[in-house]
């Protein structure tokens, strides 16, 4: 029988539209057996380093991540980054620029992708979004952002795009075709009959899997199971990402579709251990050994043949003595 791992990649604390802080949420979650996490506020990753540093402490090991907001065809669409570099200058402005405008008509950002009336928007206001001070973007920009930004991307609650598969495996295929690297198709608030038809979808596009329960308050269950395999293809991905670590390295030089390149060490990486062995180990070393035979050669040698001496001389005189008194 296939092991599951215990996981939530979808949370939400206050620094979005979350109930509680980093450090609550991440208390809440070791609670529950969680052993991966992702903090994955909408348009925000204020409290990345507060919840990385709470996750630290009760040993639920921590993924970068963000909930972004995008268009596609004047459709609001949510991507999920994982394993990005939180510096990055580029998606940071981008994240600040879309929370000082979103759309003031919408009853809360994680209402928007509750219910699919909300999903959709009409041209001019899409047209009036998608300028430069709107802050909106598009799916393609999205995808890209986070790319770059050394993460990979997946398609957040895929099923409130369509709730009928046969016209969201379309939309998918598009996204993919974009650069989507995977969908979140074990979501909390969709059917098991529905996670499967997404499971299905996954592997036939031959895309990954993430899991998440889209934590808000304490209405929502702070774990969602994910099976080992494929948590294993997803963890090697997240892991295996530049932004995880720390280098922003570009990945737009990738045609669309292609995944980002996976952290390669410099070519160099083994000479520098070589070298770090020499200066650390070797020469410390030989300095210490160069040391100790010099101090033996100072002092002990010296004072060994000074005892040698007095003894001969106080032997010397000894004999004298018995001579005389013979």
């Amino acid at each position: 029988m296939t092991q599951n791992i215990l996981v939530n990649l979808h949370c939400h604390s206050m620094f979005s539209d979350g109930e509680f802080t980093p450090e609550a949420l991440a208390e809440m979650l070791a609670a529950n057996n969680v052993r991966y996490a992702s903090l994955t506020d909408h348009d925000s990753i204020e409290g990345q380093q507060r919840f990385q540093a709470a996750l630290k402490k009760v040993g639920v090991e921590y993924i970068p991540g963000v909930e972004l907001t995008t268009f596609l065809d004047g459709q609001e669409v949510h991507l999920l980054g994982y394993g990005f570099n939180v510096d990055d200058p580029d998606l940071n402005s981008t994240m600040l620029s879309i929370r000082q405008h979103k759309v003031l008509d919408n009853v809360s950002i994680a209402g928007s992708m509750r219910k699919r009336s909300t999903n959709q928007i009409d041209a001019d206001k899409l047209s009036h979004r998608n300028n430069v001070q709107s802050g909106a973007i598009e799916t393609r920009d999205g995808i890209r952002l986070i790319h770059q930004a050394g993460g990979c991307v997946f398609l957040a609650h895929p099923l409130t795009l369509d709730n009928q598969p046969e016209k969201l495996i379309p939309i998918i295929k598009k996204l993919k075709a974009l650069g989507l690297d995977g969908i979140e198709a074990i979501y909390a608030e969709h059917s098991q009959a529905d996670q499967n038809i997404m499971l299905a979808c996954a592997d036939d596009e031959e895309m990954l899997v993430c899991s998440g329960t889209d934590f808000h308050s304490k209405m929502h269950n702070p774990s969602i199971e994910i099976e080992r395999e494929r948590w294993v293809k997803l963890r090697s991905k997240i892991f295996s990402s530049q932004g995880f670590f720390g280098t922003t390295k570009s990945n737009s030089a990738n045609l669309p579709g292609q995944q980002s390149a996976p952290f390669k060490p410099p070519e160099r990486h083994h000479h520098f251990q070589k070298r770090t062995f020499i200066l650390r180990i070797f020469l410390p070393t030989f300095f210490a050994i160069a040391l100790f035979l010099a101090a033996i050669w100072v002092f002990v040698i010296p004072s060994f043949e000074n005892t040698l001496l007095d003894r001969k001389r106080e032997l010397i005189r000894e004999l004298t003595n018995s001579a005389i008194s013979i």
